[in-house]
């Protein structure tokens, strides 16, 4: 089985998401490249969604549905296309709710991942670093609510594929206490 995972982090900062895109084309190459599977994106670690939302927020340089699009073209010619959501790295949610922050148990601060060394955590993040988020309370419901939202707006018979699961360090949020 030759499986691709399409990657697809992008900066808020870029425009013209997709503007290139052409449904046949994608189509063609996946049929050409002999891929049985493509992993497509809902909500990228920069917590920007595909796809018009009213849960989350779709992608600022992105304006049509580039899931739909996706997913529809995959299928057109037999390839699954399972839908990515991320969990652990959302820089939008991050900024925006402290309290999903997942806190260290030694340092009693938010695991960071991807830091340039010195930087402290409190400073704004670039947008290639993430701090952890912790998969519980509410930023579980929140998840709960977009999963809800992409499994009513698309066929997910090939599945939803959760990342970056895990809990880094012992965790002291306030969820977890």
């Amino acid at each position: 089985m030759k499986c691709v995972h399409l990657d697809f982090h992008t900066s808020p900062d870029i425009d013209g998401i997709g503007s290139l895109f052409n449904k046949e084309e994608f189509a063609k190459t996946l049929k050409e490249a002999n891929v049985d599977l493509i992993t497509v994106f809902a909500k990228c670690h920069h917590g920007y969604s595909y796809y018009p939302t009213k849960v989350g927020t779709m992608h600022p340089g992105l304006n049509f549905n580039l899931l739909k699009e996706q997913i529809d073209a995959a299928h057109s010619v037999g390839v699954k296309a399972p839908i990515y959501i991320t969990m652990g790295w959302s820089k939008k949610d991050a900024d925006e709710h402290p309290e999903w922050h997942q806190i260290n148990f030694w340092t009693k601060k938010p695991h960071h991942y991807g830091s340039e060394p010195g930087v402290p955590l409190d400073e704004p993040l670039k947008n290639c670093s993430w701090i952890t988020l912790c998969p519980s309370g509410t930023y579980l419901d929140y998840l709960k609510e977009v999963t809800h939202e992409v499994c009513q707006q698309f066929d997910v018979s090939d599945g939803v594929f959760y990342d970056i699961c895990f809990i880094a360090d012992a965790c002291v949020c306030d969820s977890c206490k």
